[in-house]
């Protein structure tokens, strides 16, 4: 069986992923290229390496046409959570199985960079570190300078995964009433209500704070539009934790500068289609200007950053592969008609 690495492992990748996958299967590696990072990977290379694999394990975008041109191919190991740049209707079409690295403690990695967010905004840390950097002396009784205590405000999760769960967990540690929005019923949640979808709007309008954890979706690109913004008070916070395209760009502007809500933060940003460099998810976080704004806070793609985040990833996709090559059900399975 042969295994392609889409990207440049290093001996010490290597022996990681060894732990999990059998000394009898051939792993290939991309050749290095010296305009590519060691994380990328060039498509005339993958189409030709692809051509006889069983498995492609990496980060880097997988054409179409190098799946179409795969003829052996039944496994893919996708190194992240959120699976939007996955072709689905030629994955289905193909009978090829996918796992991604969600969960693990890649999510609980994520729930504390939500409560940074959550944090920053409601006590304005940006805004009071300006202040002081810059010596401006702001009576800390004036109305428009105080912060948010988090006790016995709501948090809306839109998405109790994972990730919202854990977030959950966090926001009750703070004494606060949490509200899940899913699709699911979730038996044992740290959530105090758990509400359908079709319920969305009457729970914004709750809502102290508004944290998006939901896959990318046809279904949930900006599934946070006029409508939904409008929904929410004008004291409200939304962070964004998933992807970029789950709020509509343009409405949250607008709500921002107008006062609809009172702030934003999100570590993902919006995709364009002509962004640069091709492979970068957020070449300009916002075209509007939104990560500009006086009343947001952000990052860049930056929740997962913390120490051996990538060796986590390597391992979970490594263990999937494992179990594929014993021909067991990988653990973290895709489902390829729900695309998460």
């Amino acid at each position: 069986m042969k295994v392609l690495l889409t990207w440049q492992a290093t001996p010490e990748e290597v022996q990681l992923i060894r732990r999990h996958v059998p000394e009898d299967v051939e792993l290939v590696m991309t050749p290095v290229r010296p305009y590519r990072r060691r994380f990328e990977c060039d498509v005339a290379d993958m189409m030709e390496l692809a051509k006889d694999v069983d498995v492609i394990m990496g980060w880097a975008e997988i054409p179409g046409e190098v799946l179409e041109c795969a003829k052996n191919l039944k496994f893919i190991s996708w190194l992240h959570a959120g699976c939007d740049q996955l072709d689905f209707p030629t994955l289905r079409a193909l009978g090829i199985k996918v796992s991604n690295v969600s969960g693990g403690t890649l999510k609980v990695a994520v729930a504390e960079q939500a409560f940074a967010f959550v944090l920053g905004l409601a006590r304005r840390l940006m805004e009071n570190h300006r202040d002081l950097a810059e010596a401006k002396w702001v009576a800390p009784w004036e109305p428009e300078y105080m912060g948010v205590g988090l006790m016995g405000k709501t948090m809306v999760i839109v998405g109790l995964g994972s990730i919202g769960e854990e977030i959950a967990k966090r926001a009750k540690a703070f004494e606060m009433r949490v509200v899940g929005v899913d699709r699911v019923e979730r038996a044992g949640s740290s959530a105090d209500e758990v509400v359908p979808p079709e319920e969305l709007l009457n729970a914004l309008s709750q809502a102290d704070f508004v944290v998006l954890a939901v896959p990318l979706t046809p279904e949930t690109r900006h599934l946070i539009s006029e409508d939904e913004l409008r929904a929410m008070r004008s004291g409200a916070y939304l962070i964004n934790m998933c992807r970029g395209d789950v709020v509509h760009e343009g409405p949250l502007a607008r709500a921002l500068s107008e006062g609809w809500i009172a702030g934003f933060a999100s570590d993902v940003w919006w995709d364009y289609p002509d962004a640069m460099p091709p492979s970068y998810h957020f070449a300009v976080p916002s075209r509007l200007g939104v990560h500009r704004m006086t009343n947001v806070l952000g990052s860049g793609d930056k929740a997962f950053n913390i120490p051996r985040f990538k060796d986590g990833m390597i391992g979970m996709g490594a263990e999937s592969v494992g179990a594929f090559v014993r021909g067991e059900v990988p653990p973290r399975l895709v489902d390829l008609d729900l695309g998460y």
